[in-house]
């Protein structure tokens, strides 16, 4: 009888996670060097890509976990 896989393995797992924790330590990092200052139109674009990275990790760690 054949079984369908509806969860990922532990390394794909442990993988996005990877993935996700990467792109959270690059978002924090940007904003803590960033410091108190105005944002600029360039500043902001890089943090909405970054957010954007982050986002798509954890949709894709909660795909492969559902």
């Amino acid at each position: 009888m054949e079984t369908t896989r509806t969860t990922g393995t532990a390394a794909e797992t442990a993988g996005t996670a990877g993935v996700v924790e990467t792109a959270n330590r690059a978002l924090r990092e940007l904003v803590r060097l960033h410091g108190d200052r105005p944002w600029t139109s360039a500043e902001l674009a890089e943090l909405a890509e970054l957010r954007r990275q982050w986002l798509t990790a954890v949709r894709s760690q909660l795909v492969r976990a559902a």
